[in-house]
């Protein structure tokens, strides 16, 4: 076969659609491409949620680089792709040599798409709908014992937006109870009261810079819940110092005021306003506790009764809400990678 130039076009074959090679085209944003052209290339996962967030039939998909989250999304084309190769095509005549040609080895009707997660989108609905309560040594919710890595697992983003999620919700991991949990505002703030008591015992000041083996000394590891738990408090709160760690002031006096409200409003009850600011400053360290107001916890609280009592905002609802109106229009995302099923005559 010639060309109008003079050269020889590369003839060009399809294969019979039973012999089809299964193939899904992902099309790629420009910096995960940057990433798998870099010199050490890292691995992407692609991850689902099926069963979680009370979506026991829908799921969503995502790709994940170590600190990144992408929608996976399918797209349809309006024509069919072909997939080729470069093949060796025989002759029909035994005496002329086969030739090299292009094989078409399958079609793709859709392309999957990426698209980064939203800001407000994070792992937290997840784990809180996956994380059995931890209330006290006696009031787990029961639930099959998960390990860390597990649970990660089954969630669609990536290690360090999981991270982030699990060190906001206080979670921890044990072997005793086994398994991973998200402790209450009162399991919290028992233990919290705890470290700080250790603290002023020991005259370890936790608002200053405190080298690890003090650190580490304010833990009691004779109290009757997990030591992981009390560990998990000071994650929380704490940001490393080049000498240490220390106390996040504007974090601490968020999070110790919303852990007392959940506390003292366990059950459903609100709670009286004075009674609350009275328990929050008692449980803070004592050159804070003229700072515990209620501008601290804007949009963590409503007021009832003309403003004499307080209940928290419901977030974790709010949030499992949001989280399956998304899931909700997407389908399985394990069909997004099967083969596409062949039409019968």
């Amino acid at each position: 076969m010639s060309s109008q130039g003079g050269h020889t076009a590369a003839q060009f074959s399809i294969l019979p659609e039973d012999q089809h090679q299964s193939f899904r085209l992902v099309e790629l944003p420009p910096e995960i491409l940057q990433l798998l052209e870099s010199e050490n290339p890292p691995i992407l996962y692609f991850k689902s949620a099926e069963g979680t967030l009370g979506q026991p039939k829908n799921s969503t998909a995502a790709l994940c680089t170590s600190d990144k989250t992408y929608h996976v999304r399918q797209v349809n084309h309006s024509n069919s792709v072909f997939i080729t190769q470069s093949s060796k095509l025989r002759s029909e005549n035994d005496n002329v040599q086969s030739s090299s040609g292009i094989e078409a080895i399958a079609t793709s009707g859709f392309t999957l798409e990426l698209t980064p997660v939203a800001k407000t989108e994070s792992a937290t609905p997840y784990l809180k709908a996956m994380l059995p309560l931890y209330i006290s040594s006696d009031q787990i919710e029961p639930r099959d014992p998960i390990t860390k890595a597990q649970l990660f697992a089954d969630v669609p983003f990536s290690e360090v937006e999981c991270n982030q999620a699990w060190k906001s919700l206080t979670s921890f991991e044990s072997s005793n109870p086994p398994g991973c949990f998200r402790p209450s505002g009162k399991a919290k703030i028992k233990a919290w009261i705890s470290i700080l008591t250790q603290a002023t015992a020991t005259s370890v000041d936790l608002t200053a810079s405190v080298h690890a083996e003090q650190m580490s000394s304010v833990v009691d590891t004779t109290e009757d819940w997990p030591v992981e738990l009390s560990y998990a408090i000071l994650d929380s709160l704490c940001i490393d110092t080049k000498d240490g760690r220390c106390l996040r002031k504007d974090q601490s006096l968020r999070q110790l005021g919303i852990w007392q409200l959940d506390a003292l409003t366990q059950g459903g009850r609100s709670v009286a306003k004075a009674e609350f600011m009275s328990s929050w400053s008692d449980c803070l360290p004592e050159k804070w506790r003229s700072e515990a107001t209620l501008d601290v916890l804007q949009g963590a609280y409503t007021t009832e009764e003309n403003g004499k009592s307080l209940r928290p905002v419901d977030e974790t609802q709010v949030a499992q809400t949001q989280a399956k109106l998304s899931l909700g229009a997407k389908r399985k995302w394990h069909e997004k990678f099967r083969p596409a099923s062949k039409k019968t005559a």
